[in-house]
């Protein structure tokens, strides 16, 4: 990740753009301001927001996608930090050359999300998604939030949060500090099986 803070004005330039890089590898919620002498914040410190927008409910209710409104570069599996640009031209090389035009090489990151509840155990995990040509949505067995619970034990609902809660992890760690999650009721009340 290049880090650089823009703002000529600020007295303490390479202090803000180390301190900024340590604040998004370490999620730390509190993020130390340092202003210029005419009272702006650095450029770094300007809000950047995202918005992800419930689009479809499949599987009676269990899988929940959501568009962002920006890419998600940042996710996390197994206790990881994941690129998903890296992983989602990982995902691409897997898939039949016809396919291909769902992965573009330009790739930035992932723009559907998809909250996916286990059939079998208590279970919840996030993945990253495609929308189809036909205007359906599907997920990939990429992995990019939540906690991988043992079948064995029933799972653990422990690690179970609402869709927000992974929505604002994943947007955290992207380095978004203001998240918008929309839900329009015409989806909700209309899922696909």
């Amino acid at each position: 990740m290049n880090i650089k803070c823009n703002n000529d004005k600020c007295l303490k330039k390479d202090a803000c753009a180390i301190y900024e890089k340590e604040a998004i590898e370490l999620f730390e919620g509190d993020i130390k301001h340092f202003y210029s002498e005419d009272g702006d914040k650095c450029d770094f410190y300007k809000e950047k927001e995202i918005t992800f927008r419930l689009v479809q409910i499949r599987n009676n209710g269990k899988q929940r996608f959501y568009e962002t409104s920006e890419p998600l570069t940042v996710g996390e599996a197994l206790g990881e930090k994941v690129s998903l640009r890296e992983a989602m031209l990982k995902e691409r090389a897997k898939l039949l050359p016809e396919y291909h035009f769902l992965i573009p090489n330009n790739i930035e990151g992932v723009s559907v999300v998809c909250v996916s509840e286990a059939d079998t155990h208590t279970e919840q995990l996030v993945f990253a998604g495609l929308q189809a040509p036909d205007g359906n949505y599907g997920r990939l067995n990429l992995m990019i939030g939540g906690v991988l619970t043992f079948i064995t034990d029933g799972g653990n609902e422990e690690f179970v949060y609402p869709d927000e809660t992974y929505l604002k992890n994943l947007a955290k760690l992207s380095g978004y500090k203001k998240v918008i999650v929309e839900k329009n009721d015409i989806v909700v009340n209309r899922v696909v099986k």
